[in-house]
């Protein structure tokens, strides 16, 4: 069909082209054996590795541009076709991995831990803030104060304890500046918690037309490096419109724990179960779950939920990820694979006290009897959409 209707020159090319990609697959393979854990004893090593296998990848490529139009797309549909091939009939008949997807997947730990060691490392200035609404019970207000300060002793930082009030529009911001019974209950209670704690607690209030506009403005002016909130009752206006704990964590840049089940604290917290079931564990979370536990001389559990089976490659890599991440913890880490899909999982027996999940993985904590501690991270630490997409494919 070529040979009829394409000129020799450009058939020519086109399989030029080919070998230039059969050549340039070649390094990348090289490559990948190299990194990755498979067994692989080669009788000859090349030199200037892995210079050299960069230059032919990258000297390839621009030879592919420089061949013109036909042999380009050719290389193209050549490549998009293997791939379509090997997702439509090779890859459920085939059982193993490929080494580059070992390699790869070991890269994609490698930097989640990296961010991990980030995450758990102190922080000049560290402020937690606990930003508490007019209608919170006062029984819930120790947890988020003990979480807060949790957070905050290993970072050797402050909490700031808020409360934020808001009056109507037609009431001036000044003729509000005086104290009502409530405000000041709130001031001794904050004041009573922050006695038994051994690091600087700072109570206020901020008085508003608006408590969320002021709540976003309060975080960016003081630079407030964690925020915690307590999870409210959705009622009918909030399942309309945005909550305002949703309007918080869009309009602000900085890590933040919504706590959940604050009423079911326990009185002596031994375990910290941090929960995924998407990719590796956020280093938020792990950051979270490390102060949580140093703070009560706990442990943590490190459980990965999946659905899928998991392949023995895939098994191997997250092992190594996890006894990376408990080497970066200050206490004692233990890990557990677990079916989000009816297997047993630690949330619904009583070895947990604390339960750490993701903000997209809320629903996991459905059900849970103990307390709940849902982490966002600040948007500067996180891999952007292709990232987090490689490391769920991934891991």
């Amino acid at each position: 069909m070529l040979i009829a209707f394409v000129p020799l020159e450009s058939i020519a090319k086109l399989a030029s082209a080919f070998q230039i990609l059969v050549f340039i697959l070649i390094n990348i393979a090289l490559v990948a054996f190299r990194r990755g854990t498979m067994e692989y004893e080669p009788t000859f090593e090349s030199p200037l590795y892995p210079w050299m296998q960069g230059f032919g990848v990258i000297g390839g490529l621009v030879l592919l541009t420089q061949m013109g139009t036909i042999p380009l797309v050719g290389a193209v549909l050549i490549t998009a076709g293997s791939v379509m091939w090997y997702l439509w009939y090779a890859r459920d008949r085939v059982d193993r991995e490929g080494a580059a997807m070992d390699a790869v997947r070991r890269e994609v730990g490698k930097q989640a831990v990296d961010r991990t060691r980030d995450a758990v490392t102190p922080t000049e200035g560290y402020e937690a803030l606990v930003a508490v609404p007019e209608d919170v019970a006062a029984s819930h207000e120790g947890m988020l104060v003990d979480v807060a300060a949790d957070l905050a002793v290993p970072q050797h930082g402050a909490v700031s304890v808020i409360r934020f009030d808001e009056v109507a529009d037609q009431v001036p911001l000044e003729a509000a500046t005086e104290q009502s019974p409530t405000d000041i209950e709130f001031e001794e209670r904050a004041d009573s918690l922050a006695t038994d704690l051994d690091i600087p607690v700072r109570v206020g209030e901020v008085v508003s037309h608006d408590t969320r506009h002021a709540l976003a403005n309060y975080v960016e002016e003081c630079d407030v490096d964690m925020l915690v909130m307590e999870q409210q009752p959705s009622r009918l206006r909030e399942r309309v419109f945005d909550s305002d704990i949703e309007w918080a964590l869009t309009h602000t840049d900085c890590d933040a724990v919504i706590v959940n089940n604050s009423e079911t604290k326990r009185d002596e917290i031994e375990t910290v179960t941090v929960l995924t079931d998407e990719g590796p564990h956020d280093p938020a979370k792990i950051a979270v779950a490390d102060a949580v536990a140093a703070a009560h001389d706990a442990a943590i559990i490190l459980e990965y939920g999946r659905d899928e089976p998991v392949s023995e490659e895939q098994r191997r890599t997250l092992a190594d990820y996890h006894e990376e991440v408990a080497a970066l913890c200050s206490v004692p880490v233990r890990t557990a694979f677990v079916r989000s899909d009816g297997g047993v999982n630690s949330v619904e027996n009583d070895d947990t006290d604390i339960l750490v999940v993701g903000t997209e993985g809320k629903s996991l904590a459905d059900g849970a009897d103990c307390p709940v501690l849902v982490v966002r991270p600040r948007e500067e630490t996180t891999p952007g959409w292709l990232g987090r997409a490689l490391e769920r494919w991934l891991l």
